[in-house]
């Protein structure tokens, strides 16, 4: 199964409920914080709430092993259909060279920093591991 890799890339003033409630289910309580779980319809549907918040893509397994061996993970336990799953937060340091031409105001797909970015993802999170 594929490896979704989800960044928050916005803080936490000015949050509604909604979105609030979601990155408290995925665990990325703080700015810059990565999760990289498997991708199902369950995730998908918590990513278009919070879309406008994180940066996410397809995870490489290079990423995902150098997550694992350089940085220290926390783990959150989410119920997902009666059964305990187990998934690794990991915090992560402000990109070397910026997060983009317009920053964390305008989408991926506009030189901005949030939304969706494919395999893209592992570039920004290279630069978050320096």
């Amino acid at each position: 199964m594929a490896k979704i890799a989800i960044v928050r890339i916005r803080g936490q003033v000015r949050n509604n409920g909604k979105r609030h409630t979601a990155m408290n289910l995925l665990g990325l309580s703080k700015k810059f914080s990565a999760l990289i779980t498997d991708d199902n319809t369950q995730i998908r549907s918590q990513l278009k709430t919070i879309n406008p918040d994180v940066a996410w893509g397809e995870a490489s397994e290079e990423i995902v092993s150098a997550l694992e061996k350089n940085h220290p993970s926390k783990l959150n336990k989410v119920q997902q259909d009666t059964a305990r799953v187990k998934q690794k937060i990991y915090h992560l340091n402000p990109p070397t060279g910026g997060l983009g031409r317009k920053g964390i105001k305008m989408a991926h797909s506009q030189k901005g920093a949030f939304g969706y970015r494919g395999s893209k993802i592992n570039e920004l999170i290279k630069k978050m591991m320096q």
